[in-house]
């Protein structure tokens, strides 16, 4: 830090950049039920919901990567398993 672009650099990205605050807006709503959550294949962003593109939901690679993400995380928390059986992949 403390070199000379600091400043321009600044000037430049931090109308971009989210406090941490503002960054974690979106998750304490969904968590605190403030927001409405419906639907599969969808993501949040400023208090919005988005769609996943297609070319991502159905990705050759879906299947192994939900597996992936299954095993470590039941793995890790093994009272999950149950509830991510449940879920439709």
């Amino acid at each position: 830090m403390h070199r000379w672009f600091d400043p321009i650099a600044d000037l430049l990205f931090r109308p971009l950049i989210k406090t941490p605050e503002q960054g974690a807006e979106t998750a304490l709503q969904l968590a605190c039920g403030k927001l409405p959550v419906s639907g599969n294949s969808l993501y949040w962003r400023n208090g919005k919901a988005r769609r996943i593109s297609d070319s991502v939901v159905n990705h050759p690679c879906r299947k192994h990567l939900w597996k992936q993400i299954l095993q470590l995380t039941t793995r890790a928390i093994p009272e999950t398993e149950t509830y991510f059986r449940s879920l439709k992949y």
